[in-house]
């Protein structure tokens, strides 16, 4: 099966699902999405591995990077690979000397933030695209709508997300933390 390459057009809060969407983009072709629903939890994590946001403590995510590494092993490919109904499922493929290629099932928002983490090409099975262009039609609208910049992330959903975990960490004394995402938050709203 022929597999898509796909970008990050706009990780943004759609009301309609009360969850945020994810929302890659055919490279190839610019009228061809794919929406994924993701928690607010997830949406954070993109967003901040999206930019660049280091934090001192490591996240999951940030773990399963240093494991992968200290086993000497690569992220080969991450793959939206398939969808029933409204769930997507994704795998990553890894490649190790000792054991060679290991194909792990995993969640679209885990693969996503693994791929920009690993700074991998995120792909998509081709026929996702003919299953779910129905209904991206009317996703596309409130992102294009409410949208009239070219960052891929929304600023204001990433500035909310930022000063709420600024808030947290000032809340619980860690300065060290609060100090990272308060230097993050004014790198975003210079940019406004």
């Amino acid at each position: 099966m022929r597999k898509i390459p796909v970008e990050i057009s706009h990780v943004s809060y759609y009301p309609e699902t009360k969850g945020y969407t994810v929302l890659l983009k055919d490279i190839g072709d610019n009228e061809r999405y794919i929406p994924i629903v993701v928690g607010n939890h997830e949406a954070q994590t993109i967003a901040m591995a999206l930019e660049g946001v280091e934090l001192p403590r490591p996240f999951t995510h940030d773990l399963m990077m240093d494991i992968i590494d200290e086993l000497d092993t690569e992220v080969q490919e991450i793959l939206i690979s398939a969808i029933d109904g409204e769930t997507y499922y994704a795998e990553l493929k890894l490649i190790n000397p000792t054991r060679g290629i290991v194909v792990l099932d995993a969640r679209p928002s885990d693969a996503i933030t693994i791929a920009l983490k690993s700074d991998i090409q995120i792909m998509v099975n081709e026929n996702i695209f003919d299953n779910v262009q129905t209904k991206v039609e009317n996703m596309i609208k409130p992102f294009t709508e409410t949208r009239n910049d070219d960052n891929i992330v929304s600023i204001v959903d990433t500035a909310k997300n930022l000063k709420n975990a600024l808030n947290r960490a000032i809340n619980d004394e860690n300065y060290e933390v609060a100090a990272k995402l308060r230097d993050s938050l004014g790198k975003i709203t210079k940019q406004d």
